[in-house]
């Protein structure tokens, strides 16, 4: 979603990002550019912006109103897997297939720092709410957290049996939610990387996990073909959203944490 929720952003393996109308489904722009399968595509907190990234060797800025191209964040041989903004817009922090997640300069594209620690494929990275650590995801089985601006590594999160898919934050930065190809999401302390709590029920690898506005609820997308909505506290499943014939990549709340959406 948008951050004021009015619109949705999807990225596609035909290699186009599509911003659509959330409330009746409409089309509103179309983003053509990568040469490869697009892998992710995130608005900036302001919502003026999106950045993409694909199945080649680039990030990419876009103004979401017109399509037009901002930024190229270039890279090496490897792929970029996802890029996400930081909450002020002014820094992106990328991934790829190589061990080490990149912070960069979202409107010069300048290198600030680089995140190295993990062994395998760093899959996610995301920003605090305020800015000052990053949390990635990885498939050496570890989630670990970052001081945004020297690269130090802060805290490891040992846990799961399988790769982390994704590690988000919550909206006050105390808990960090993690998922798992070992079919369990789960919930840490950020400063130290303590465990909270498992959320187990999926009959498949969770393919991502985030929290609601509120921070109360956590939606998880699995390859089971559903979703589901957890109570964040004590982990208890609370609805379980089926339809889709196929795993459910990811799922994410509205701004006002009254929807969710799903892709499949």
């Amino acid at each position: 979603f948008s951050p004021d929720g009015r619109r949705i952003v999807t990225a596609s393996e035909d290699k186009t990002v599509k911003i659509w109308e959330a409330a009746s489904g409409r089309l509103i722009a179309k983003l053509a550019g990568h040469s490869g399968p697009v892998a992710s595509a995130v608005f900036s907190p302001d919502g003026r912006r999106i950045v993409t990234t694909g199945g080649d060797p680039t990030a990419r800025v876009w103004e979401a109103e017109s399509g037009r191209l901002v930024a190229e964040i270039k890279g090496d041989e490897n792929s970029f897997m996802s890029a996400m903004f930081s909450p002020d817009g002014r820094r992106i922090v990328t991934t790829g297939l190589e061990t080490t997640a990149r912070v960069w300069e979202a409107e010069s594209g300048r290198l600030v720092a680089a995140l190295k620690g993990h062994t395998k494929g760093v899959h996610t990275a995301t920003f605090s709410p305020d800015g000052h650590r990053i949390v990635t995801a990885s498939a050496d089985k570890t989630a670990r957290v970052w001081d945004a601006e020297g690269g130090q590594c802060l805290a490891e999160l040992n846990g799961h049996g399988e790769s982390v898919n994704s590690a988000t934050f919550s909206p006050d930065g105390r808990c960090i939610v993690t998922a798992s190809l070992d079919a369990t999401a789960r919930v840490w302390w950020a400063e130290g990387g303590l465990l909270m709590s498992e959320l187990k029920g999926h009959g498949d690898d969770v393919c991502s996990a985030t929290f609601s506005p509120d921070g109360r609820r956590i939606v998880t997308a699995s390859g089971d073909q559903t979703a589901r909505v957890w109570e964040a506290a004590g982990g208890r499943l609370l609805a379980e959203l089926r339809g889709h014939t196929h795993r459910v990549a990811s799922a994410a709340f509205s701004p006002d944490g009254r929807r969710v959406v799903t892709a499949s």
